[in-house]
């Protein structure tokens, strides 16, 4: 189907920020759309027809469209409380998404033909290797807290997993070995977000000397699975060659295969990059910690937040739904599967967060389940399993496409 070829009409002329925001907010329609001119008068698009035929959008919209996803970091808060909760809209309302259905329902009702087929929605699965406790399947405090009432097997469970993690002996209890099997049976491919560094409080392990770690990442590589970057937490309180020299570990140990994925859980959108010279374009995925899950920035698709990164907000993830929500494995489930029917319905990206260390059944009983229900849920429903990088080049070059003609159109 040809591309409709959209006119718009604005006067004044749009500013830079609504240039962007009408782009955000035409890519959201998810319909094929061609910016074809823009000339001087009121706001309105007029679908391949004349001014008549126009959809006027309110200049509001396009300033609400900035203010949600343009966000603002919390003042007034060290620089070290990497918990703080972001503005989500509410859960269960991906409120930019939204206004962009609006105007794709304005859309179809001229032009039928446009909505005959669903649009696609994509699911990124990425793992958080963050934690000593995935060489062991266990979790630091978490697991010590919840000391089960049998505990020679517990201490039986942790003396094999730290025998795997100075690299001495196989261990029966892996859940990062059981969960390549398992998402080689799925047949779909997942992100892992890699530490490189131990130079924070909140770091795990420093990849050069993991070397268990080293090698269970290069099976994933094998299996065609992505890796990136998760950034030490020391990372906001250092300089750019600290930055860049987590990056240069990376590419250093595992090539090519390192995608320009980024996750750093204390990263606002307003956050500045450019400072870190020599840094690729880079996917981000970091909206959280969070004490709910849901739409961070009212959006469940990919947006700029500056020339050097591209945000694909994160919905769920694990720790959020057990220890901020307090939720059990069936409520999880439930409350997952709910926003996964919101992204569907806006053609969205479902991206999950999960720690490979929480597959173990003793600490987490039940939870693998909650995972691999969501895959095979998405699986069924159609969703197209993709990288972070690859959903984010798929959608966003189309909106950065938009914003291009929109500044170059004629006025």
């Amino acid at each position: 189907m040809q591309p409709l070829r959209i006119h718009v009409l604005a006067e004044p002329p749009l500013a830079d920020a609504e240039r962007r925001a009408l782009a955000a907010l035409l890519l959201r329609t998810r319909l094929p759309i061609e910016i074809t001119g823009a000339k001087s008068a009121r706001l309105e698009l007029s679908v391949d027809g004349p001014p008549g035929r126009a959809i006027v959008v309110a200049r509001a919209d396009l300033a609400a469209i900035g203010g949600h996803l343009n966000g603002e970091a919390e003042k007034n808060l060290p620089r070290d409380a990497h918990q703080r909760p972001l503005p989500p809209s509410a859960p269960g309302t991906p409120v930019v998404d939204e206004m962009g259905w609006s105007l794709r329902d304005q859309i179809i009702a001229k032009f039928p033909e446009y909505g005959s087929k669903p649009p696609d929605w994509r699911f990124c699965l990425t793992f958080d290797l963050d934690s000593a406790g995935m060489f062991h399947g266990t979790n630091s405090w978490h697991s010590f807290r919840q000391l089960p009432k049998q505990p020679a097997k517990y201490v039986e469970f942790l003396r094999s997993g730290f025998t795997t993690a100075i690299g001495t002996a196989p261990d029966p209890h892996l859940p990062f070995d059981f969960l390549l099997k398992l998402i080689k049976v799925q047949a779909i491919p997942a992100t892992f977000l890699v530490q490189t560094h131990r130079e924070h409080k909140l770091d795990s392990y420093d990849l050069a000397k993991a070397g268990a770690l080293r090698n269970a990442i290069k099976d994933a590589l094998a299996d065609n699975h992505a890796v990136g970057l998760h950034s030490s937490y020391a990372t906001r309180d250092r300089d750019g060659d600290f930055f860049q020299e987590q990056w240069k570990r990376l590419r250093d140990i595992f090539g090519g295969a390192v995608q320009d994925v980024h996750r750093a859980h204390y990263l606002r959108t307003p956050d500045d990059f450019s400072s870190y010279a020599g840094a690729a374009h880079m996917v981000d995925s970091s909206l959280m910690y969070s004490p709910h899950n849901g739409f961070r920035r009212g959006t469940s698709l990919p947006f700029r937040v500056n020339d050097r990164i591209v945000e694909v907000p994160p919905l769920v993830m694990d720790t959020t739904l057990r220890y901020q929500e307090k939720l059990d494995h069936n409520q999880a489930l439930a409350a997952s599967l709910a926003l996964m029917a919101e992204v569907k319905k806006h053609g969205g990206v479902f991206t999950i967060i999960w720690h490979p260390h929480n597959l173990n059944n003793l600490t987490w009983e039940g939870w693998a389940k909650v995972l691999f229900s969501i895959i095979g849920e998405a699986k069924r429903q159609g969703a197209r399993f993709q990288t972070l990088a690859d959903a984010a080049r798929d959608l966003q070059d189309h909106g950065d496409e938009m914003e291009r003609a929109l500044a170059t159109a004629p006025r």
